[in-house]
């Protein structure tokens, strides 16, 4: 009977090779060379041009000799997943020397820092102590050793350097900036610090940086009248600014494992996209225009919050999914965000190392492969329960490793937490995008919709105080983690192959059946 198990478990592996899309496998060769060879450019671009010499060889073998067959077929199938593979092969080494280009210059480690100037990359934060955190894209750069003086320019690449400052000020992407007597914190690593007094703030570098800007201004002021005490919170939800959140209520979201909550990711674009198709298909009867305000709405969106890479590859996806619909040529969710992981990777290489980034789309795939097969696997609760905690595990199981290794812990409240503030985070925001489109025409009302937003704020946190309350799994050793990243990549296999293994044993029952009456061994 082994041979029938044996015999089924080839042929899924055999279809999965041959039948997975390609922008699958060329993602999956750009994940190799990015994450698990990142000094290897050359070798891999090598690999790549003989990969794809031998793919294209093989794909026209069969059209030369014999046409049309079950094995040509095959081998036509195994060619193309080559080809695909060696192009995720060179798009991860030109991901590489993309990235070298930002890389600090290593002059930094060796000099005095004098004098920076260049341009503000990504929104300025606002850390726990009250201090500002800056990523700035150099344009120049004053060093000075004990023998010279030397002002270093690299006008084809925008090598950037992390800057802390005393300054409250609010440094937007886009802004021109210069930095007097920086202080290396550590130069090897490119982050400096420097005091707000020598902070030279200049000009945007297009009108619309300066517009984006405004706009943001504007936007903030009109949630902090409809929103009352609940403004830091609001702004965290629709505009991704965490600056006035207080330590204690984002510590308690930490605690309660829903961190992402707080960062804009596809759980927040995807309710307010919702909301514009529910606007136009319901109450203006124009379902037609519906998938075209969405896409729009999504860009909008994503350029007014800043293109975090949770925000831009949930707007990626949002476009290219209603793109391909439009188009009559829709795909798997996993084509689909394999796609957009190589595009994403091709933009900004400097952020696919970042934590952001890979918990963005560990849990998209974890949601897109378990979240149907979870829902199964709860079959025996409520219909509604099941719908609502089999994303949550998803995710959990997709990013549980590398929650493990970035903080040594993960926090099992967050299952519950997440599942019962959907809800709750979905009202908020549709309520605050509504009431702050409304603000000017309604400031008679600005009172009752604070204290409606502050009702809401205040059941949110009573969700996240309930999920703090629950232990977290820590794995402050290597061998913990290891021990615990393997339990639960085997919870999700077992999961995942779920319904291959019952399939695989309802035949092994049947053969064994039909040898049974015929007498055949």
């Amino acid at each position: 009977m082994s041979h029938h198990l044996a015999g089924g478990l080839a042929a899924i592996a055999d279809q999965g090779l041959r039948c997975a899309a390609p922008a699958v496998w060329a993602a999956a060769g750009a994940i190799a060379v990015f994450y698990a060879f990142p000094q290897a450019a050359r070798p891999a671009l090598i690999a790549a041009i003989t990969l794809g010499g031998c793919g294209l060889a093989f794909w026209n073998l069969p059209i030369a000799f014999g046409g049309r067959s079950e094995s040509n077929d095959r081998i036509a199938g195994y060619a193309r997943a080559s080809l695909a593979l060696s192009l995720g092969l060179a798009w991860g080494a030109a991901a590489l020397i993309a990235e070298s280009a930002v890389a600090p210059p290593p002059e930094l480690a060796r000099s005095q820092a004098v004098r920076f100037e260049g341009v503000v990359a990504v929104d300025s934060r606002r850390t726990s102590t009250g201090n500002t955190v800056m990523t700035i894209a150099l344009d120049s750069a004053t060093l000075r050793t004990s023998a010279y003086s030397v002002r270093l320019e690299r006008p084809r690449s925008s090598p950037r350097i992390l800057l802390v400052t005393d300054g409250a000020g609010d440094y937007p992407a886009g802004l021109k900036v210069t930095v007097l007597s920086p202080t290396a914190i550590d130069a090897a690593k490119a982050l400096y610090y420097a005091s707000g007094k020598n902070l030279v703030p200049g000009a945007y570098t297009s009108p619309a940086a300066r517009l984006r800007a405004a706009a943001r201004k504007s936007a903030a002021r009109s949630i902090e009248a409809v929103s009352g005490d609940a403004f830091p919170l609001a702004q965290a939800l629709l505009l991704g600014i965490v600056d006035e959140l207080g330590g204690e209520e984002s510590a308690l979201f930490r605690a309660a494992g829903c961190a992402h909550v707080l960062s804009l990711s596809g759980q927040h674009l995807s309710i307010l996209c919702s909301l514009m198709s529910l606007l136009f298909a319901k109450m203006l009867k124009r379902a037609d225009l519906a998938d075209l305000a969405s896409a729009a709405f999504a860009t909008a969106f994503t350029w007014l919050a800043g293109a975090s890479p949770a925000l831009l590859r949930s707007a990626l996806m949002a476009v290219a999914g209603i793109a391909l619909k439009t188009a009559d040529r829709p795909q798997r969710g996993a084509a689909v965000l394999a796609a957009v992981f190589c595009l994403a990777l091709g933009l900004a290489p400097q952020d696919a190392r970042g934590l952001s980034f890979t918990l963005s789309y560990a849990a998209m795939a974890g949601l897109i492969l378990l979240s149907g097969r979870w829902e199964t696997a709860l079959w025996r609760l409520p219909g509604i329960a099941a719908k609502a905690l089999a994303p949550s595990l998803a995710a959990l199981c997709a990013t549980a490793w590398i929650s493990l290794g970035a903080f040594g812990l993960f926090a099992l409240g967050g299952l519950v937490a997440a599942t019962l503030s959907g809800p709750i985070v979905l009202v908020l925001m549709w309520s605050l995008l509504a009431s702050t489109a409304l603000a000017p025409l309604v400031p008679f009302a600005w009172g009752i919709l604070s204290r409606w937003h502050e009702l809401l704020r205040s059941a949110l946190l009573a969700v996240m105080r309930l999920g703090a309350l629950c232990p977290s799994i820590k794995a402050d050793t290597p061998l913990k983690a290891a021990l615990v990243s393997s339990a639960i990549a085997a919870l999700a296999l077992i999961v995942y192959a779920g319904p291959y293994l019952e399939y695989a044993f309802d035949a092994l029952k049947a053969a064994r059946r039909e040898s049974r009456t015929t007498g055949t061994p």
